[in-house]
């Protein structure tokens, strides 16, 4: 018999790893052997390399990828040269088998294919194939007769005691015709049934009990032998291993979809962490609202000691015209109560000097007030950073406003230079716009050191209303300039981003449908550029 991946070959194996002619099985010195027929490809029995052995009972035979169990030949090997031919068959058809069981990694598939062929080796009318479960009893896997129909759940009446036999056993059991066997007048069911002939054989798998097969007959004509039964024992013992490894494959499936349905819930679980995350993301924008809000806090505050000064000062002038003024009219009083009548008429013409000087101190007392309410009324504009109404606003009015809170931070060493042009007004949130604007002019007077110059121009640009804020300062390197809307960006040496300053104001800016740009230079200074749109659809506050 000969084995190889052509057709004409007795045993087809149709797979790269095979020779066209591989190997061929034969009849010797009562029994079998095999010879490799020189390909290129090696011939393995029992994980040896080899070029002609003689087969023994259950040596595992390697062409290629397949592996196949040789059957125990029958007792009485035939004469060399006359060889019977349904021993060859016997073993073509227990390759043959082999191959075909082996075929299929689904467990279903090969249980089937494994009774079906069984009942083809054997011409039972009836097989059935039990495996073990997990605590060892045996359960039904596959019921089939003679035409390979399935049987149902009234047609599986079997010989249990057989079974049971070869389950505590281990050993395979044969009854060639139960009629003759005196052994079993005791077992009632096997009469019951009316079986003539039953084999059953273990699946074992390394002496470890994995199922049994089961077959059996009622006619006479069909007698099982001790040949079906070695030639059953040899299928038996490779359908063991194809099952088992048919059962790895199925729990390696189950595993994976397990697997899979771990990774379905892992993914489920990191969309919620994800979700997690973004309300922990709002949160976390609320915390920066509340940090938003502290910054506009230590920034009134930083404000004070200027906004003191500018209101100390003016009242001082006040303080000090009210002062003279009491006195002088004092001296006034005096003066009038000692003149004689005479002498009244005289000086009461020099009232009209008198009067003047009071006139001089009214009105540097009137500018004083005039200056201290400009102050207060910017002061209000500013703090209103909490103001939800959105409203028109006169955007040079803000910027002078602005201006007037931080003069204590020019002195006379800042000259600033104001372009404002004619604009529309512009629609946003007064309080946070007066913030945009404080924000970006006390970084352009903290970069200036010593004297140097502010420039505020404003510009109406197609439906943009452009603001540019240019300062003479030390500028900025590219590194520098890259991460200055950062929150946390601040370089006292240099140009400054307090805090979160410039972080908040492109946020207020970016609500009011805006764009702000920063152009810097080292020792040229810097230039801010606001765009806001003059009609915007406002963004809803990123704080309470």
């Amino acid at each position: 018999m000969t084995i190889g991946r052509n057709r004409s070959n007795d045993l087809y194996l149709p797979h790269p790893s095979v020779s066209r002619v591989h190997a061929r099985v034969r009849v010797e010195g009562g029994g079998y052997g095999i010879e490799h027929v020189g390909s290129r490809h090696s011939l393995e029995v029992n994980g040896n390399p080899v070029s002609s052995c003689r087969l023994q009972a259950n040596d595992i035979i390697k062409i290629g990828i397949y592996r196949y169990r040789f059957a125990e030949p029958p007792s009485a090997a035939p004469e060399p040269g006359t060889a019977s031919r349904a021993d060859a068959d016997h073993v073509h058809l227990l390759l043959e088998v082999t191959r075909l069981i082996n075929s299929s990694l689904s467990l279903k598939d090969v249980l089937e294919r494994v009774i079906d062929s069984v009942i083809q080796v054997t011409q039972a009318e009836r097989g059935f194939l039990m495996l073990a479960n997990e605590s060892g009893e045996l359960e039904f896997r596959v019921a089939r007769n003679l035409d390979q129909t399935a049987l149902g759940a009234g047609q599986v009446a079997i010989s249990y005691s057989t079974v049971e036999r070869v389950r505590s056993t281990g050993n395979s059991v044969v009854l060639t015709d139960t009629l003759q066997e005196e052994a079993l007048t005791a077992s009632g069911s096997i009469r019951a049934l009316g079986l003539r002939s039953v084999m059953c054989v273990p699946l074992k798998v390394q002496d470890r009990l994995i199922g049994v097969i089961y077959v059996d007959s009622r006619r006479k004509v069909k007698e099982f032998s001790r040949t079906d039964l070695r030639l059953f024992e040899s299928l038996a013992s490779q359908a063991a291993v194809t099952v088992e490894k048919s059962q790895l494959y199925e729990q390696l499936r189950q595993y994976s979809v397990s697997l899979e349905d771990q990774v379905r819930q892992r993914t489920e679980a990191l969309a919620q962490a994800n979700e997690d995350l973004r309300t922990a993301y709002a949160d976390l924008r609320d915390a920066q609202a509340q940090m938003v809000q502290t910054e506009k806090l230590a920034a009134i505050g930083r404000l004070a000691a200027g906004i003191a000064h500018e209101i100390n000062s003016p009242l001082g002038v006040i303080t000090s015209n009210s002062d003279t003024l009491y006195r002088t009219v004092r001296r006034l009083e005096e003066r009038l109560r000692t003149l004689p009548g005479g002498e009244k008429v005289g000086e009461l013409l020099g009232m009209q000097q008198w009067a003047e000087a009071v006139q001089e101190v009214d009105q540097a007392s009137q500018a004083a007030s005039a200056r201290m309410k400009s102050i207060v009324n910017a002061l209000k504009n500013f703090v209103a950073l909490d103001q939800a109404e959105r409203k028109a606003i006169d955007v040079n009015e803000a910027l002078e406003a602005t201006l007037t809170l931080l003069q204590h931070q020019m002195g006379n060493r800042i000259r600033v230079v104001k372009q404002y042009g004619s604009v529309p007004p512009l629609t946003c949130s007064p309080g946070r716009m007066h913030q945009v604007f404080m924000n970006i002019l006390s970084n352009a007077l903290q970069a200036i050191e010593g004297e140097g110059e502010v420039r505020v121009r404003t510009e109406q640009q197609a439906d943009q209303l452009i603001v540019t804020i240019e300062d003479s300062g030390r500028g900025m390197a590219p590194d520098q300039l890259a991460q200055v809307f950062e929150p946390g960006f601040s370089r006292k040496e240099g140009r400054v981003g307090a805090g979160l300053g410039l972080a908040i104001t492109r946020q207020i800016v970016q609500e009011h449908q805006g764009e702000i740009r920063i152009e810097s230079e080292v020792g040229t200074g810097t230039r801010v550029i606001l765009s806001l749109p003059v009609r915007s659809v406002l963004g809803p506050p990123s704080h309470p």
